[in-house]
């Protein structure tokens, strides 16, 4: 997949398991930016970089270390 194709919130949602609506609230609580095209209320497009960053910093718990092989 062209990872620099701008992406629905519907294919976002797909992604990340979650509704498009949860996708679109994200963006306008302004916690991903994304590209609105129109008026507000017009269709809003995001990169999926901008939401690879956005769920790393919602990650929990120890960080994970490589493995060393022998």
């Amino acid at each position: 997949m062209n990872e620099d194709r701008l992406l629905t919130a519907s294919e976002v949602a797909d992604r990340v398991g979650f509704s498009a609506d949860w996708v679109l609230d994200r963006f306008e609580a302004g916690d991903v930016p994304g590209y609105r095209f129109g008026r507000k209320g017009g269709p809003v497009r995001f990169l999926w970089s901008d939401w690879e960053a956005f769920l790393q910093k919602c990650r929990v718990g120890p960080t994970l270390q490589p493995q060393h092989q022998a």
